[in-house]
This record gives C-alpha cells, structure tokens and sequence, in this order.
C-alpha cells in the first residue's frame, strides 16, 4: 500500500460507544474485519506509532488518527481510554488504577453484555455493580496460555457477546442522543475522576506521605479521599465497594520555607526523621505525652499477659496455648508494640546507653543528616552525655511550624494504628494482619504554595 493512499477499516460511523472498553472494541473491530488479534495489535501500533496495546493513555494526536480510521467523534474515541486508567504514582491514585485488568477473570455485566457492550468501568476493580443497569457484575475465566494476555482476554470477552445471542457485533446507531443518555451514569463516574484528580493535582506534587504509602493505601480509603474533594455522583455508594465518608482538613505554607531544605539536597522526610528524634522541645510536647498515654493504656487492657501470640528475632511471630506466658527470649504483642513505638519515637538517640538505642545505620544516617545540617548552619549540635546529642535547629518559624506539624500527626497516627492492630489481634486477627485506618496525610507543593492535606473519618473529625 502506498503510504498516500488512506487506510481504511470495515467500523462505520456510531458504532463505538462511550466508555467502552478496549477489549470490546478490540474484539469487534477483529470480528469485522476478519483479523485475528495479535495482527490487529501489530497494525494499530504501527497506526498509532505508540509501543503497546492496549496502551496506558493515548495522546491526542492519537485520538485524532483513531477518528480518522474509524469515522467516530473525538469525544467518543478519547472515553475509550478513561482518566482513571493513566498510570499515576500518586498515592491517592495508584490504589485506584485497574491493576489486574487483563491478567486476571473477566468481570462484565450481564445485561451490558446482551446489549452487546461492555465498558472500562466493568473492568476497575473497585466496580462491584454495573452503574446503568445496577445489577452486581459477572465473572468469566481467561485462559491461562493461548497468546498475550490482552488477546485471551478479549477472547474471553468475545465469547460472552457471542452466546448473548444479540447479533453482536451490533449496526451502527444513527442517532447516539439515546445511547448517550442511557450511559449517562458511566459518564457521571468518569466525569467525577476528571474533575477529582483536577483536584488533587492543584494540591501540588507529593513531597511526603504518611498514614497508608504508596501502594498499600486502602481502596476505600482512596475512594473517601476522592469523594471529599469532590461530591461522588448520585447512587456511587450503591455500584463501588464500600468507602468511608472522610472529611479533609487542608493546612497551607509558603513554599518558599523549603528553600534551606532544598539548597541542602535534603528530603522532607528525611528532615522530619531527624526532627522527632532531635528536637528536645518537640519531644517533650509531643512525644512524652504520647508514651505516657501508651502505658496507662497498657496497664489498663493489658493487667496481665494473656496473648495468644509470641515474638522472637529469632523465629518471629508463633502462638502460644492459652494460659502460656512467652517463653524465654519472647515478647507478647503489647510488649512488641510498645517496643517498636519506643524505637521509632526514639527518646534516647544515644547509640551505647537506653534499651531503644538506634541501629547501626540509623545512627549513621543520623551522623551524616546533622553534618550537612550543621554544614549549611541549619543547625547547633549540643553534646549530650553517652556520647549522643540534641540539636539547636536554626529555622524559621513557618518551618518549624510545618515540621511540627507532620511528626506531631505521625506519631499520633502510628499510636493509633498500634492500638488498632493490637485491638484486632485480641479480635482472633493473626499478628501480620491489621485493619487499616482510614486516616493519613500528606504533603503536596506547587511553585508557591504547600499543601497539608489530613484525611479522618467524619465521625472523628
């Protein structure tokens, strides 16, 4: 074919619809045209010039060319692949991509189906119900061998269609007005995530997390975030798995108290590691509160051992018959939790004296964080006796204030969720298991501002 000459496609204008997933415009377009799918992912790459399909997002040069080949609107062909598809290493979004789409069963709505449609939020693992339809969502096997994943799953797919018995592929529609409002709930949902990751992109990039990281956070939890920052659409409750209702509180700060940080090659975190276990007069106000409030807990739920579990270094967690103490060289959950809170909060940084002293690479990075501080007279280090030492930070107030802020909100956080897990462990969960807490914060700066964003349940708020 000459390279002037127009590539044309068996489609047909109004054939696609909003928000279909690519697995079924893959499999009809495959259908019409009588190709098989590993040809028809080698020649939509080379169409598109992109290196794998289906792809992760489609720029708009891409979109445009897909117009022309399939004679469909750009707003149409642009909902095919979704926003809250993208790849995103925010920690917000992360937990809501569609990570085990294409590689696990195929998840579709039964009513959808007999339409002969199938869309990208039938796919998102955090859908358990068809937004249109509101009936719960179907589960197909994918063959484990028999081509690339994507090509099994579309397979799969297309099995489905076919034994619906709806004359699937379906003829084009002349008159999308209807189709477009009866998926007007699918555009709802994928509207709200626009205008949400909107948001949370003007809370500016992620300097630092704490609560659930990256990766771990919980997907109602995200879901909550979301939902906070901007009003989920009607009966969103009712199709998603369960979230908790979330209230935000967003603190702001100049950008500009990060410039001695910044001018010193230092990470927020790392900073703020180094506050908690430095600053005398945060520790005090802070800290020792918070350790005291762990032992009166202690002692009260906790009068005598009777755990079900044990610790060691040596063989980690094994449980104990009831009435058993630990046995020698063993600790109890409470003891554990209340160790690894001591550690962490760290009220002796001395690396010879105190039973909570700092590993060896603790301590180094201690020597090497207060040695570039010290370097860019950030700060004064006082001696202290046992060869340890507190330091005098020399920051502005807006700095310390934000500092402040984020260790003050850590530790409380990781008291809460040690309470937690120990409340779980006396519920029958084993030790390595716990119920997360939908409460977190984090960091984000744009050019002139900072952004703490915390999130709680609303009923702690």
């Amino acid at each position: 074919m000459k390279p002037s000459q127009p590539i044309r496609a068996n489609w047909g204008h109004g054939r696609l619809r909003p928000l279909e997933s690519l697995a079924n415009f893959s499999a009809a377009f495959c259908k019409l045209n009588g190709t098989s799918y590993a040809k028809f992912a080698k020649f939509i790459k080379n169409y598109l010039g992109i290196q794998e399909w289906p792809p992760a997002s489609l720029d708009a040069a891409g979109v445009r060319k897909l117009c022309v080949l399939l004679d469909e609107p750009e707003d149409v062909i642009g909902s095919v692949i979704p926003p809250f598809a993208w790849q995103s290493s925010h920690p917000i979004l992360s937990a809501l991509q569609a990570a085990a789409t294409h590689t696990a069963d195929l998840y579709f709505c039964s009513e959808c189906v007999a339409e002969g449609y199938h869309s990208a939020l039938h796919e998102v693992p955090w859908m358990r119900s068809c937004a249109i339809h509101h009936v719960g969502l179907s589960r197909a096997p994918v063959a484990a061998v028999g081509g690339a994943r994507f090509h099994r799953y579309c397979s799969a797919l297309t099995t489905c269609l076919r034994e619906a018995k709806t004359g699937w592929p379906q003829s084009p529609a002349d008159d999308q007005a209807d189709r477009i409002a009866h998926m007007m709930p699918l555009t709802e949902i994928c509207d709200w995530m626009t205008q949400a990751r909107s948001r949370l992109a003007e809370l500016g990039d992620v300097l630092w997390v704490t609560g659930q990281l990256v990766g771990d956070m919980d997907v109602g939890t995200a879901l909550g975030i979301m939902a906070a920052l901007v009003p989920a659409p009607p009966r969103f409750g009712e199709v998603a798995i369960p979230h908790q209702a979330l209230k935000l509180t967003i603190e702001h700060f100049e950008s500009s108290i990060l410039a001695p940080i910044e001018h010193a090659a230092l990470a927020i975190g790392e900073i703020c590691w180094l506050h908690r276990l430095t600053n005398l007069k945060f520790r005090r106000r802070e800290i020792e509160p918070r350790l005291h409030y762990l032992n009166d807990w202690t002692a009260r739920t906790h009068p005598t051992c009777k755990c079900a579990w044990s610790w060691s270094r040596y063989s980690g967690w094994s449980p104990l018959r009831a009435g058993d103490p630990p046995p020698w060289g063993s600790i109890c959950p409470y003891e554990k939790l209340s160790q690894e809170l001591r550690h962490a909060w760290q009220c002796d940084v001395s690396p010879v004296s105190g039973e909570y002293r700092l590993s060896r690479d603790e301590w180094l990075q201690l020597e090497s964080l207060t040695q570039r501080l010290a370097e860019y007279a950030l700060i004064n280090k006082l001696a202290q006796d046992g060869g340890g030492y507190a330091l005098e930070w020399k920051i502005s107030s807006q700095l310390e204030q934000l500092l402040d802020a984020l260790t003050a909100f850590q530790s409380e956080l990781e008291l809460k969720q040690g309470i937690a897990w120990l409340t779980g462990i006396e519920e029958g969960l084993p030790p390595w298991d716990s119920l997360p807490l939908s409460e977190g914060a984090q960091l984000g700066a744009t050019p002139e501002q900072l952004f703490l964003t915390k999130w709680m349940p609303t009923a702690a708020a």
